[in-house]
């Protein structure tokens, strides 16, 4: 016993001492799209922790524009609102990114503010309000103080969900659509008085379909799944929307 010891106490405080010094499972760099790089970007990645309290990685870029996560991450994510917002998903395998962003003025969707309208036409929503077209069709559904407008288009399955509440908390969309999707863009959405308030996005799964979530903090318009046909009935929607003087709940 007294030889073993300090053998298994070697053994504990040499794997210890290995893994203090494994270098970090994902690194990077940003820079903007004149090639400058970027210090004090927030990059955010997975979750590492689910619970109690949930832990997200976290990595703030240093002068020259590096940043590492500590753990895997399934993509990397940067929401600063001088620039376009961004999201890459991870390769297996990959250890290195390079990230160019985008100035966020050149690309940010804004939003005018509702004119007036008279009781008639059907706009629905809260800090985001959609005009439903007079021969649509849908339904609603109330959760509490959740409100969803489910608007369909013929024959097909997929809908267009326009939902607003104080529990809705809709701002970037769901990762799974951008993660199976073959391309995508995200964009931010503005409105008179408050820039970048949410995230406009919108791809092609890998499936051919097509997906689009336009969402602010309590209003959201969304739908996947979706012909071409279809997408261009719902997006005709989403481009009527406007920032009310009031919210409004219907």
């Amino acid at each position: 016993m007294k030889y073993r010891l300090p053998a298994i106490l070697f053994v504990v405080i040499s794997a210890v001492s290995v893994s203090a010094q494994s270098p970090p499972s994902l690194h990077g760099t940003v820079t903007s799209s004149s090639g400058k790089p970027l210090a004090g970007i927030t990059v955010r990645g997975d979750y590492v922790r689910l619970c109690c309290p949930d832990r997200v990685e976290l990595s703030k870029t240093d002068q020259a524009g590096n940043f590492a996560f500590a753990h895997e991450t399934d993509f990397a994510r940067i929401r600063d609102h001088r620039f376009r917002p961004f999201t890459l998903f991870v390769k297996p395998g990959q250890t290195d990114l390079r990230v160019v962003l985008e100035d966020a003025s050149a690309t940010a969707w804004n939003v005018p503010a509702c004119p007036n309208e008279k009781e008639s036409e059907r706009r629905v929503g809260r800090t985001l309000a959609f005009l439903l077209p007079q021969n649509a069709k849908f339904y609603k559904v109330t959760d509490g103080d959740d409100v969803s407008y489910y608007v369909t288009y013929r024959q097909e399955q997929s809908r267009l969900r326009i939902t607003f509440g104080s529990l809705v908390e809709a701002t970037d969309p769901d990762d799974r659509l951008e993660k199976d999707s073959s391309q995508f863009l995200e964009r931010w959405i503005s409105e008179p008085s408050s820039p970048q308030v949410g995230i406009d996005a919108s791809g092609r799964s890998n499936n051919g379909r097509v997906w689009r979530h336009s969402g602010t903090f309590d209003s959201s318009a969304d739908y996947s799944d979706a012909t071409q046909s279809a997408a261009k009935y719902f997006d005709a929607i989403i481009k009527t929307v406007c920032v009310p003087r009031h919210g409004v709940d219907f």
